[in-house]
């Protein structure tokens, strides 16, 4: 076996969430960023600041630190939910809902213009979506635009990125396959496996056109969630798993490269008999960052993998550690804390028990209602958190954001 050297730099950072292996319970996370020419890294923001509540999507404007947005949920103490946005050396917090979008934002993407983000709406996170739809956050205006065409009440949108030249939203969209939006897991949920489409988008007047499919589940015979165009606008990287919307939790899912001039789309080199997902392209196109549980099948650890000009993905790698054994000895320190979290938890009272896959948590049952096509109503909820006192704790929490934030690449 001969190994070689990739002559294309790599970027300097990246960012990653690192949290113990659950799916709907967490304890300690954090947004990290590490340093990829030495072995340094740093704590973008860690939640213990803010009553430990939950931390997802980070994703930054053209692969810089000049915009991001990070988005967060109220964990012990209340200091609500809402997206994060670093914006000319601010932070602030943003609440996109409203009487017709009640829920706060997800999944988002920066348009290459850096003025419009993509989002989604999507009630029950991460291992089951129960409903979900698609809509833009406009900084200019601090409003909200979306289209019939991407929020449906017959059917679930998520997962979208913006093309290299900010002309099309791409996403993925699958049938409500039940009409019982209390249960969970759904009825028929193994059944739902969504499609790659595309939606048009003008800039200058913020209008959408008709969604048009790009790859259909029904080609496929799987679910094919996280489109990502390249930065040169020549590929479309993208992963399928046997179905639904979260594919981390599937051993089968894959990568997958597609031309976006042919429509032609192909199983990429660097996948392993394991889960490889949650993928991310560097800034000048030739590596890509992604999820792998190749190891252990339990724990995903980030690996690389350089792309060459025609889209053959090669050997890949884990990030390099100081230590031989560093992540030996991190499933050992998260399997223990894990253990430790279901002491307490014994202790107050609770189960402590672990979860099956779906058993998703029966308080996080559907809080809202669809009333009428493309108006969504508050169901069971109780008063928002105070502005003023929310933004109050975000500005002490989040404080220390800006000095820690260093040349990143999105995660």
């Amino acid at each position: 076996m001969r190994n070689t050297i990739a002559e294309e730099e790599i970027d300097g950072y990246l960012a990653y969430r690192l949290l113990g292996a659950g799916y709907n319970l967490w304890g300690q996370l954090s947004i990290r960023q590490r340093n990829l020419e030495s072995y340094e890294e740093s704590i973008v923001l860690a939640n213990r600041s803010f009553g430990h509540g939950c931390m997802n999507c980070h994703t930054f404007w053209n692969q810089g630190t000049d915009r991001m947005i990070l988005h967060f949920r109220r964990g012990m103490v209340d200091y609500g939910s809402g997206m994060l946005l670093v914006r000319d050396g601010m932070v602030g917090k943003v609440d996109t809902r409203s009487a017709t979008c009640p829920m706060p934002a997800g999944y988002s993407s920066w348009h290459p213009s850096g003025e419009v983000i993509a989002f989604a709406v999507t009630e029950v996170r991460d291992v089951v979506d129960l409903e979900s739809d698609l809509a833009a956050y406009v900084l200019a205006t601090n409003s909200v635009t979306s289209s019939p065409g991407i929020w449906d009440p017959d059917l679930m949108e998520s997962y979208r990125a913006w093309s290299a030249d900010g002309k099309y939203l791409y996403f993925c969209r699958a049938p409500i396959l039940w009409t019982d939006r209390d249960t969970v897991p759904p009825y028929r949920y193994d059944e739902v496996r969504y499609d790659l489409m595309r939606v048009s988008f003008d800039l200058a007047t913020l209008s959408w056109g008709e969604p048009e499919t790009v790859l259909s589940a029904a080609q496929t015979g799987q679910s094919i969630m996280h489109p990502r165009p390249s930065p040169d606008g020549r590929f479309l990287l993208f992963s399928m798993c046997e179905y639904g919307c979260f594919p981390i939790y599937h051993r089968g899912t894959d990568l997958y490269l597609m031309d976006l001039a042919s429509g032609d789309y192909r199983r990429l080199e660097c996948n392993s008999d394991e889960c490889d997902s949650w993928h991310c392209w560097s800034s000048n196109g030739r590596w890509i960052a992604f999820s792998s549980k190749r190891g252990n099948g339990l724990f995903a650890r980030p690996y690389f993998s350089y792309v060459d000009e025609e889209g053959r993905a090669h050997k890949p790698f884990v990030m390099p550690q100081a230590e031989p054994d560093f992540y030996d000895s991190l499933c050992v320190h998260l399997q223990r804390a894990g253990a430790d979290a279901g002491a307490r938890a014994r202790a107050r009272g609770g189960a402590g028990r672990r979860h099956p896959l779906l058993d998703v948590a029966a308080q996080q049952r559907s809080r809202h209602r669809r009333d009428a096509p493309g108006r969504l109503v508050r169901r069971g909820c109780g008063p928002l958190a105070s502005e003023r006192a929310a933004m109050t704790a975000l500005r002490v929490a989040f404080a220390m954001l800006l000095s820690r934030l260093g040349r990143l690449a999105p995660g």
